[in-house]
């Protein structure tokens, strides 16, 4: 049964390099056994986790020594726990492991010898933590590079397949142990909930399947609303949001449109309950609610700008944005939006660009030589707060301000009408 199984539904093995996470009992060492079968490359992946007094040690020597005999590839590391919680430190530090190894391996796959019993106790204790769609729809058999082949099998089909075949293991005692919430519901409450139906692991795995498949729909739905609703501007992110009205759960959407850049629940109700302006930060990302819409902006070290500019050419102003300034023809020069066009007798180099400060002043061009502060001239234009600190003010040799690149001139520096040349100012987003 087995066997066919991984013919069927895993050729994608043949000729691929594996790496299989082993800890040397039951589940893995039959999916090893299984693997051996197969026209692959194999590195067995081990994590000693130096506990239960020497015993974990014993069990990397015997998945040493298999492997040896097999000429497998066995590679093993060390956990050595000091603090929070064993069992998600030490899951995280196994695949931290898996990865880095596969990296470094060049390796296809990561598979692991996870069974229906697994996915059904991962149900429940989700289940009791409060979790949505994602968290009850389980894991996957294939789930790249993830793979789980053993996914669709109960533990008793596994334990006698290695009783058939005479496959050798070892037995972790702690397993045996409620002290762990996993442990408890494995060994506790599912053997008491078999009592009632002794089917219960098929039924329970059914419902995963059933809740994968409403949550594979949701996140179709919710992959064309994003297509239709977000778009990128440059480095910013707009999200609409009049759309949601037309929706009697609008907050869910609106969390599941924000998932992605860290927003949670009590994020999205304060979002749309908030006034214009205002601003919502995440560990990666600044929020802004602007007029019907979100602008959401990836968090960057580069906080202020100070360039100096020796001569025309091309510079780079923070990551993934350049200042090119170049003379031109005035004759042949068209206007365009984004641009700003400066005297080049009245503009001298070297040129200074940094970011707007509280107290610049300038002249902008058709105001009659009068002068506006900066953050003024900012706020009138409307410019949302998340996009503010990404302006730039262009400084001549003079000391004073020759323009906002990207959105004017100051009206002392312009081309006067009889110059045969101006200084053509972009700001370009690479």
């Amino acid at each position: 049964m087995f066997d066919r199984f991984l013919h069927y539904n895993f050729s994608l093995f043949e000729g691929k390099k594996i790496i299989l996470s082993c800890s040397g009992g039951m589940d893995s060492m039959v999916l090893l056994h299984l693997l051996q079968q197969i026209d692959c490359t194999l590195i067995v992946f081990h994590v000693d986790h130096l506990t239960r007094n020497g015993q974990s040690t014993q069990d990397s020597h015997f998945i040493n020594q298999y492997c040896k005999k097999h000429s497998i590839a066995f590679h093993c590391i060390q956990f050595c726990h000091e603090s929070g919680n064993f069992q998600s430190e030490s899951r995280s530090f196994r695949y931290k492991g898996l990865y880095q190894l596969m990296e470094k391996t060049k390796s296809d796959y990561i598979a692991t010898a996870h069974h229906m019993g697994d996915n059904n106790e991962t149900f429940f204790i989700n289940a009791m933590r409060g979790t949505g769609l994602k968290g009850l729809s389980g894991m996957k058999v294939i789930d790249p590079p993830l793979v789980r082949p053993l996914l669709q099998f109960r533990k008793v089909e596994i334990e006698n397949y290695a009783l058939e075949h005479e496959i050798p293991f070892v037995q972790d005692v702690s397993n045996e142990l409620n002290i762990y919430v996993r442990n408890i519901i494995r060994n506790e409450f599912l053997k008491e909930v078999e009592k009632l139906n002794p089917n219960i692991d098929k039924r329970i795995n059914h419902t995963i399947e059933k809740v994968s498949s409403d949550y594979n729909l949701l996140k179709e739905l919710i992959h064309n609303i994003r297509k239709k609703h977000i778009h990128k501007d440059r480095d910013i992110t707009i999200v609409n949001l009049e759309f949601l009205s037309a929706f009697s759960e609008g907050n869910t959407l609106l969390y599941h449109l924000l998932q992605q850049y860290g927003v949670n629940l009590h994020q999205v109700e304060d979002i749309v309950s908030s006034c214009i302006g205002s601003t919502f930060n995440t560990p990666d990302y600044i929020i802004n609610l602007d007029r019907g819409k979100l602008l959401i902006k990836q968090k960057s070290d580069e906080t202020y700008t100070d360039l100096v500019i020796p001569q025309e050419g091309t510079f780079l102003i923070n990551k993934g944005i350049q200042i090119v300034i170049t003379s031109c023809d005035s004759t042949q020069y068209n206007q365009k939006e984004g641009y700003i066009t400066l005297s080049p007798t009245k503009v001298k180099f070297p040129l200074r660009l940094r970011t707007w400060l509280p107290g610049d002043k300038f002249c902008p061009s058709g105001m009659n030589g009068k002068s506006k502060k900066v953050s003024k001239f900012i706020k009138d234009l409307k410019i949302p707060n998340i996009k503010k600190s990404g302006i730039f003010v262009l400084i001549s040799n003079d000391g004073n301000i020759c323009g906002i690149p990207g959105y004017r001139a100051d009206e002392r520096y312009l081309p006067e009408d009889n110059e045969m040349e101006v200084l053509v100012i972009e700001v370009v987003h690479v």
